[in-house]
């Protein structure tokens, strides 16, 4: 039953496997460390619960693949090429420190760096895992320190797992476990606290963690609403400024092709690499097929890509014409229409 339902959460989002084996190595973890008086930690017990927990995710994974291929062969279509994009073992072999340091960095994005728009949200959220972590290797039996914090340090790293076996650092989304980590850490520290003022100092974490995580959605909620009006209105002026250009009696597929993107300005911060407050029209650097895929569902029109006739035709259109929204920023060419949003800018990615 563990292995079923582990394959289809894995089916559903490969991270929510992760977030599975946070749980048991917290669970395992508080177990372990909330010892009767004179006892000594069962460490074979911990390796035990954790070996059997990867086992189960392992064996959950393969039939996981093994679904999703006789669901492709029933309804004859391929598999897509964006997963192995972003894994990739082989690297991770050939490199196992160039791996090692990603997840490293990784981590410290998840518990800091991602939040750091967020006025205090990365403080807290960062400090209450300092705090944890240290209280917890305080607390526990002096001869076990060093193993407990490598096992906290295991459980940290947990969320960004994937970036072990990945091509490149993983999004936010992908830490699906990070909440699950931090709540183990303050059940684990609060079980642990031997007088009041510990336990109260861990309510008050958990309490600010509480705060400034609904800060943080409701931040993304306001970015999130105000960008899909944002988008909303761009392809409705977009669509409008073909409608005029089109040749009256023409009718079906619309091509367009898309120069640049359209930065979205707002007071309200975004999640690096989130797409909660991310525009269509700035996406990926400005990829125009999501562009007109949105196009499409929003729009009265139905569009697809404009494909260069010949290379460098369109650059030399795209050069005499003004940025969007700027009068002639769209224009029609041959059968289709040139839409200039920006000018050409290669930019190099970067993050917190």
């Amino acid at each position: 039953v563990t292995v079923l339902a582990l394959a289809v959460a894995l089916g559903a989002y490969q991270s929510l496997g992760l977030m599975y084996l946070a749980l048991v190595i917290g669970a395992g973890f508080m177990a372990f460390v909330v010892l009767a008086p004179g006892q000594q930690p069962a460490w074979r017990d911990l390796v035990r619960t954790v070996a059997r927990a990867v086992l189960l995710l392992a064996l959950g994974l393969l039939v996981s693949l093994a679904m999703a291929k006789l669901v492709m062969l029933a309804c004859g279509v391929q598999a897509s090429e964006y997963g192995s994009s972003i894994l990739d073992v082989h690297k991770a072999l050939r490199h196992p420190l160039g791996a090692l340091a990603r997840a490293v960095n990784d981590t410290r994005r998840l518990f800091f760096s991602f939040w750091r728009p967020f006025d205090m949200a990365a403080a807290v959220f960062f400090c209450t895992v300092f705090l944890c972590c240290y209280m917890i290797v305080r607390l526990t039996v002096r001869g076990q320190r060093w193993k407990v914090g490598g096992v906290l340090l295991v459980l940290l790293m947990t969320p960004a797992a994937l970036t072990l076996v990945g091509s490149t650092s993983m999004t936010v989304r992908t830490f699906f476990a990070g909440p699950a980590v931090l709540l183990g850490l303050l059940l684990i520290t609060h079980t642990l606290g031997r007088e009041a003022s510990q336990r109260r100092t861990v309510l008050v974490l958990a309490a600010l963690c509480a705060v400034q995580g609904l800060y943080v959605n409701s931040v993304e909620q306001a970015r999130g609403w105000l960008v899909q009006r944002h988008d909303q209105s761009t392809a409705g002026r977009i669509e409008q400024a073909i409608l005029r250009l089109r040749p009256p009696g023409e009718h079906g597929m619309v091509q367009v092709n898309l120069q640049g993107e359209l930065a979205f300005d707002s007071i309200y911060p975004a999640v690096w690499t989130g797409t909660t407050g991310a525009s269509f029209f700035e996406w990926d650097d400005g990829n125009p097929h999501r562009m007109l895929s949105y196009m499409s569902l929003v729009g009265d029109l139905r569009y697809r890509y404009f494909q260069e006739p010949a290379p460098g035709e369109f650059a030399a259109v795209y050069a005499r014409m003004p940025v969007w929204p700027a009068e002639g920023s769209v224009q029609r060419y041959k059968q289709g229409y040139l839409v200039k949003l920006s000018e050409p800018v290669q930019k190099p990615l970067s993050g917190p």
